[in-house]
């Protein structure tokens, strides 16, 4: 009797120990994840905040749009009386604000490489400076912003439908654009743009055009 007594003693000694890795192992896996949840939770928390960035921290911007052409005046292009040709850019810009005048304007430069297709197919090099007003009364619902640019356009050629005599390659650009963003998301953004080559009514060559586009712009 006591050598039965002895054995199963033995035995629940030795069933112990032998659970005794496993509950330690359980321990440190539970306690470590324990531990280890709030040092993740504080690190995601820390990178989020270091990745995020609030609309006037976001400088630069690429805009990518595409228009079709027209020889008709800037009027008639605001009034939707134009009458478009079979001919069409494709447009690639990049952005910097280098200024903020009070909590309205912003001011930027932007360059911009163009491709003609259709009727036309020569390439189109612009530089200008914007100035875009920011602030709309229901920008918490869609942050709008309207922009007006001022600049120098270059074609690698005369374009086919601006030619007459006289015609010039290098004009005046003038460009309007509207933007649309979520303003949970302001760094894309929906844009409409009148892109217009300007012989200033001839005082610089008889020739100008414009193209109406609309395209995205992401901001970082």
């Amino acid at each position: 009797m006591r050598v039965a007594i002895r054995t199963a003693r033995a035995r629940t000694r030795e069933a112990a120990f032998a659970c005794l890795p496993i509950i330690i192992v359980v321990l440190l896996l539970f306690g470590s994840h324990a531990s280890a949840e709030p040092w993740l939770e504080d690190s995601a928390r820390a990178d989020e905040a270091e990745s995020e960035k609030t609309p006037d921290e976001l400088k630069w911007a690429v805009t990518l749009y595409g228009g079709r052409f027209t020889t008709d005046n800037l009027k008639r292009v605001v009034s939707f009386s134009a009458e478009y040709a079979d001919s069409y850019i494709g447009v690639l810009a990049l952005s910097w604000q280098f200024a903020q005048l009070g909590e309205h304007i912003r001011l930027e430069v932007e360059g911009q490489v163009g491709k003609h297709f259709g009727e036309q197919d020569h390439w189109e090099l612009n530089a200008l400076v914007i100035a875009r007003w920011v602030t709309f009364p229901w920008n918490a619902y869609l942050d709008t912003t309207f922009a007006v640019g001022e600049g120098i356009s270059y074609a690698t050629e005369v374009p086919k439908l601006e030619a007459q005599p006289g015609a010039s390659q290098a004009l005046n650009y003038l460009l309007f654009e509207l933007s649309f963003a979520l303003p949970g998301h302001p760094e894309w953004a929906l844009v409409g743009r009148i892109h217009h080559r300007s012989g200033f009514w001839g005082a610089l060559a008889p020739n100008s055009s414009n193209a109406v586009g609309v395209g995205v712009k992401y901001r970082f």
